[in-house]
């Protein structure tokens, strides 16, 4: 009875200690009507801003695989600048390399390290880290910007369903 007991508790601490796989795992496209939603109720920008971002989201896809690599992926788009002059943006995508710093029920903390000559990491310099956050399962935001602008917007993101 005792080899039984041991071996029936050696089992469960097995299951107990495997992890899980982390929320953020999966395809996640930009949401555009979410991410305005925010905008329009909280965020701190000028009519030209608004503009500028109106250009930018929607357009983008990030999937994280298990083995911490992603991928984003980024449509090509017309983007209007402040002073009204548009600039063509080719469609890109670029690889990055992420490990998860903690996850609790609501948020999931990453450093992420993209391709050192991709758009990407020129345009966010030296901040590899990002705070994720999640209302629910299959939708999180993280913030847009800096501390040199805190614009307070957030950009949404909608889990993308594969068949599987």
């Amino acid at each position: 009875m005792t080899r039984l007991t041991l071996l029936f508790l050696f089992f469960l601490s097995g299951l107990l200690s495997a992890e899980e796989a982390s929320k953020i795992i999966g395809t996640w496209k930009s949401d555009k009507e979410l991410t305005f939603q925010h905008i329009e109720k909280h965020a701190k920008i000028t009519p030209a801003q608004h503009r500028v971002l109106s250009g930018l989201f929607g357009r983008c896809t990030f999937t994280f695989r298990a083995d911490g690599i992603g991928e984003m992926n980024s449509a090509a788009y017309t983007l209007e600048t402040e002073d009204g002059k548009e600039i063509k943006v080719e469609a890109q995508t670029t690889k990055f390399t992420y490990k998860i710093l903690g996850e609790s029920p609501l948020q999931v903390v990453t450093e992420i390290k993209y391709e050192e000559d991709s758009g990407v990491s020129l345009f966010l310099g030296d901040v590899p880290f990002g705070i994720s956050y999640f209302p629910d399962k299959d939708t999180f935001w993280c913030y847009v910007g800096n501390e040199v602008f805190d614009l307070h917007v957030r950009e949404y993101f909608k889990r993308v369903k594969t068949d599987q």
